[in-house]
């Protein structure tokens, strides 16, 4: 019989290639992959067309044509609206919008037409009216416009009407310094992935073992290998390849965003996962791995303990609740992570890889209640890992309905005694 260490080296590797010579497996991969690769580099490219295909003969080739309505004259002022819209080329004609116009706007002559009825009252005409950037820019410049020049004959020089008008500038802050919006988005996508890696990679390991088990291909290796060997050389060869699935994702999603980086960083949601400090992404793994860890020793110990891969699903939920219940729990803790609950969540094995990283990407948390809770998680880990090596030796001979929990615990006296 080979070397312990040797046997735990054959297992993980072969649970490893495994994977990698899955079709499902590597195509999931190369599918997402794929995917993330067209949302990061495609989004640029349709809004740098979308810029520069402004209405033929415009003077300046980003500006979309606007012809304007004004019978009555009620723009006195054309130049100071020209310069509230700085995005727009505005073309003043005599008459009333007419058949011609929207045949104009139709043929793409045109972006859009704007008719003044009087001082209040205006309707623009376009292809998707509502949905333009345009009409979102015209309704601000006609209502600052109109704030502008009532000013003015008020009496307020020009000074005085840009300092009336400065809107003021609120930022949402933490007390600990941090960017509320920033930290929300990048937590939201982190957590997020915690949960996915978890429960896909964890549930792999169940069904690789229940496999094993309703082919008999379980008692065969059984007695050639240390028990020990074979759940935790699945485990870890699961996660492996689970980790370099992440890693390929990640990266090509790095390789698509690095294609515009300037676009993405003018984007709040993306700039701050972009912006990310190295501890926070650190950490991530961190929990990853002590999360993965738990729930795989879980997923294993009943993957164990199921006669055909179709029962894990219904033996497998409480499990699977908890891990959903610490989803939402980190989400709720996004609202608030000062919450009493998020706090004493932290602390909890089961909840504790997704609550305390809301509350390090939200917060200021003290180091110590930071190394507490990777302690905790850690030694919980440990014990449910040497719980479900003990369960896989004694489940491997076991068929049929699954024990519940005080024949399981009968069984593991005996076999102990």
């Amino acid at each position: 019989m080979k070397h312990p260490a040797a046997q735990l080296k054959t297992v993980v590797g072969y649970e490893f290639t495994t994977f990698r010579k899955n079709k499902v497996f590597m195509g999931i991969t190369i599918v997402v992959a794929l995917l993330l690769l067209a949302l990061t580099i495609l989004p640029p490219l349709f809004v740098g067309k979308g810029d520069s295909s402004s209405a033929a003969g415009g003077d300046a080739g980003a500006q979309a044509v606007i012809q304007v309505f004004d019978p009555d004259g009620v723009i006195a002022d054309r130049e100071a609206l020209e310069a509230l819209l700085p995005g727009c080329q505005l073309d003043f004609a005599t008459g009333a919008y007419d058949d011609t116009a929207a045949a104009a706007i139709q043929n793409d002559q045109l972006d859009g037409a704007l008719t003044v009825e009087d001082d209040l009252h205006f309707t623009y005409y376009a292809k998707n009216a509502v949905m333009s950037s345009e009409y979102q820019q015209i309704s601000g410049a006609l209502k600052s416009y109109r704030q502008q020049y009532m000013l003015g004959q008020a009496g307020l020089t020009e000074a005085q009407i840009l300092d009336a008008m400065s809107a003021p500038q609120v930022s949402a802050m933490e007390t600990s310094g941090k960017d509320i919006m920033s930290t929300y988005a990048l937590t939201y996508i982190l957590i997020l992935l915690l949960y996915i890696s978890i429960m896909l990679y964890g549930q792999l390991v169940a069904t690789s073992i229940a496999t094993e088990k309703s082919s008999r291909a379980m008692e065969l290796l059984i007695t050639s290998a240390n028990p020990n060997n074979l759940i935790f050389g699945k485990i870890i060869g699961v996660g492996l390849a689970g980790l370099c699935q992440m890693v390929v994702w990640l990266a090509v999603g790095a390789v698509g965003i690095g294609f515009a980086k300037d676009f993405w960083m003018n984007v709040p949601f993306v700039s701050g996962v972009l912006e990310a400090p190295p501890y926070i992404l650190l950490l991530m793994v961190v929990f990853f791995l002590l999360g993965y860890l738990l729930y795989a020793s879980l997923f294993g110990a009943l993957g164990s303990l199921v006669s055909r891969v179709e029962d894990i699903n219904t033996t497998a939920t409480p499990i699977i609740l908890l891990c959903v219940a610490g989803f939402i729990l980190s989400f709720m803790g996004m609202a608030d992570p000062f919450s009493l609950l998020i706090r004493v969540c932290s602390y909890v094995p089961f909840f504790a890889p997704m609550c305390m990283f809301v509350r390090v990407s939200m917060s200021q948390v003290p180091i110590y209640e930071i190394v507490l809770s990777v302690a905790v998680t850690g030694v919980a880990a440990g014990f449910f890992a040497w719980l479900s090596a003990k369960i896989y030796r004694v489940g491997t001979l076991m068929y049929g309905k699954p024990p519940s929990l005080k024949q399981l615990a009968a069984v593991l006296r005996e076999s102990k005694g």
